[in-house]
């Protein structure tokens, strides 16, 4: 029996816990974790000025692609207006652990949600906000 691949939508500000969320998904999930700052760190990628932003993004959406299930582990312009909606779009099965990992996501939300109202419908959809 395959064990299916999650892929774990990280905030940049919380890469420090890559490690942490790895080892999570390993020890207290049935999956196998696909987390994006391993396959493409940060400094080569998203902060390399050949590679940069966009190219990153678009490496993640494919990685999305390659991956049987989305799990959000944090709050930012990336996770929650990016590869949550494409993972929704091609119907992934969805697992938040927000609670777990970002203890300030409500504060990243506020800011998001300024810029896009509609954000706490599209995410209350999925259970990501909890008051």
């Amino acid at each position: 029996m395959a064990v299916e691949l999650i892929y774990c939508a990280t905030p940049s500000r919380l890469q420090e816990r890559k490690e942490e969320i790895l080892n999570f998904v390993n020890e207290k999930t049935p999956y196998a974790p696909f987390h994006p700052f391993k396959a493409f760190p940060w400094e080569l990628f998203e902060g390399n000025k050949k590679v940069g932003r966009t190219n990153s993004m678009n490496y993640c959406i494919k990685a999305i692609d390659i991956c049987d299930r989305f799990g959000l582990f944090g709050i930012s312009e990336g996770t929650a207006t990016i590869e949550l909606p494409y993972a929704l779009s091609k119907n992934k099965p969805i697992d938040i652990f927000v609670e777990e990992f970002d203890p300030d996501w409500r504060k990243y939300f506020q800011e998001l949600e300024k810029k896009n109202p509609d954000l706490r419908k599209e995410l209350a959809k999925i259970g990501v906000l909890y008051d």
